[in-house]
């Protein structure tokens, strides 16, 4: 069974690698004491492509032989700056790679074959912290590490030093971390510039390799603080684009590298990430939809950009399944016993028919994106982004672009106001409020107005600032999506309901409170379709009289 831990860590090494020093006694460090001093030897081994897809979306693969943790684990770092670390037991042929391992990495490789890359040999001295209450808060791992580089048969050795936080105790991080560099600092230890142990096997750590072949210039010391360093190089602003093909491919693959996170977070069972993918797959769906395929060269290619986006539209409806559990979720928190309405029975009952509905979500959706359909749809996004310029035929200034897909947003936004609907809109609120068959239109403005949203997002964070009128077009798409996502969710609260009451008929469980639960859940219903009914034509108004003036 697979594990996952967030972690965090720092390391360091000597500033004079030639140096040597006596072994440390971390008794010293107060409020903190040592419950186990072990040594082991680990023998792993890393993997990667051809084109070293794992290594170049910072995702490390190894098979580690020796130690407490000994198993397959994959590292990687997601885009909120945490770094994910997921464990696989070894099989009984410990060569083998699990068929889990595979799946899970098969977001980043696409399937491409993997191979051995580096070895690594490690002596390590682990020493775990405990706090007044017995707490193991941290341990600090002193290794002696020798690498061999595959491909270049080159072997690389040194010495470093990892703190590596464990469970929440009295101690807080900041103040293990600076108990130990106090001691680390007088010994002339600093914070090691290297990321990962791969990277300097690899010969990818330009300091080290300069030590290494005696060269000067390069000092291994390191600010203290390098989260806060990373945050403003995070915070940069990416340079406004020209060529609207650089734009577009800049956009594609920000959202394909999202989506390639999403999925490792999910298998992952990391907080949010069903909503988080969802949400990311929506935005591929919306720029294909809206930003492409007006713009597809040929017809073999539209064909296959439209086949795609039904794909999405599929992968979307595997995702909502596993999303609308997180809201009955929320939902059942704020149900509680009620005598006479909700006893205890009935909401035992609740809550085993969510938790049987969350494992067949959970089922649906992992079979979905081990599909050859989900891995297909990876592949023509990559294939899409690296030959726009044969398959795309776009205006030469992404401003133009721009404005382009900004008015083809808001036509596609005001069919909803056409003959074809004008119907919905003449009756007051309060003759429509019980109209479920309403919902429909309602839920296809949320749908357009939130594509529209995420190709807006997109153009913005990819490094164009929107003028006026698109602002207002964001705003006018924001008010459609927040207002109906509150109704959306009632929605599949109240659909739950029904089905559940059904079930709970068979099996003769207790409907009252099903029953009671769900006349609560139509009532705020008719209020927010009464609600959105007599707003949705103010933003329609709106939109009406939006303009896209051709820049000049």
């Amino acid at each position: 069974m697979a594990t996952h831990h967030l972690e965090v860590e720092r390391k360091y090494e000597l500033t004079d690698p030639q140096a040597d020093i006596a072994p440390i006694d971390w008794n010293v460090l107060e409020n903190l004491e040592v419950s186990e001093n072990i040594t082991e030897h680990l023998e792993a081994t890393y993997f990667d492509t051809q084109d070293a897809d794992l290594g170049r979306n910072m995702v490390a693969l190894r098979r580690r032989l020796g130690g407490y943790d000994q198993g397959w684990h994959i590292k990687f770092d997601d885009r909120a700056g945490a770094r994910h670390e997921i464990g696989f037991p070894l099989l009984a042929d410990r060569q083998r790679m699990p068929a889990a391992v595979h799946k899970f990495v098969r977001a980043v490789t696409l399937g491409d074959e993997l191979y051995e890359t580096v070895s690594l040999l490690t002596e390590r001295e682990r020493t775990v912290l405990v706090d007044a209450e017995g707490t193991k808060v941290a341990e600090i791992c002193k290794d002696k590490v020798r690498a061999l580089d595959f491909s270049t048969n080159i072997e690389r050795s040194w010495t470093e030093w990892e703190v590596e936080l464990l469970d929440a105790g009295l101690v807080s991080p900041a103040d293990i971390f600076t108990a130990c560099e106090v001691i680390f600092t007088n010994l002339g230890i600093a914070l090691s510039q290297s990321t990962a142990k791969i990277a300097r096997a690899l010969g990818k750590d330009e300091c080290f390799e300069a030590r290494r072949q005696g060269l000067e210039g390069c000092t291994s010391e390191k600010s203290s603080t390098p989260s806060r360093s990373s945050k403003k190089k995070s915070k940069k602003k990416t340079s406004r684009p020209k060529s609207s093909q650089k734009f577009l491919r800049q956009i594609l693959h920000s959202l394909t590298s999202d989506l390639m996170i999403w999925e490792m977070k999910l298998r992952s069972d990391a907080p949010d990430a069903v909503h988080g993918m969802r949400k990311s797959a929506r935005q591929v769906e919306a720029i294909l939809r809206y930003a492409v395929l007006p713009y597809i060269s040929d017809d073999t290619s539209c064909q296959k950009v439209q086949d795609d986006i039904r794909y999405l539209k599929h992968l979307m409806g595997g995702l909502a399944s596993a999303r609308d559990i997180e809201i009955l979720t929320t939902f059942m928190w704020s149900v509680d016993t009620r005598p006479g309405l909700i006893t205890e029975t009935a909401r035992r009952e609740l809550d085993e028919y969510l938790s049987s509905d969350s494992e067949v979500a959970s089922k649906v959706l992992i079979r979905v994106l081990d599909s050859p359909e989900y891995l297909q749809l990876r592949k023509d996004l990559v294939y899409l982004m690296n030959n726009l310029k044969q398959l795309v035929q776009l205006p030469e200034d992404s401003d133009e672009y721009t404005r382009k897909v900004s008015q083809h947003l808001r036509k596609v936004l005001r069919t909803y106001v056409g003959q074809e609907y004008r119907h919905v809109w003449k009756p007051s609120a309060e003759d429509v409020a019980s109209d479920e068959q309403r919902d429909t239109l309602l839920f296809k403005i949320r749908r357009a107005g939130q594509g529209a949203k995420y190709c807006l997002d997109a153009f913005e964070s990819a490094g164009m600032p929107l003028n006026t009128s698109e602002q207002k077009l964001w705003r006018i798409c924001d008010g459609f999506y927040d207002s109906l996502s509150i109704l959306s969710d009632e929605k599949v609260i109240a659909t739950w309901l029904e089905a559940t009451l059904r079930r709970a008929t068979r099996r003769q469980n207790d409907r009252l409170a099903i029953g009671y639960l769900l006349g609560s859940c139509d009532a705020r219903i008719v209020q927010l379709r009464a609600k959105e009914i007599s707003r949705i034509p103010e933003l329609m108004l709106e939109l009406k009289k939006l303009k896209f003036k051709k820049k000049s």
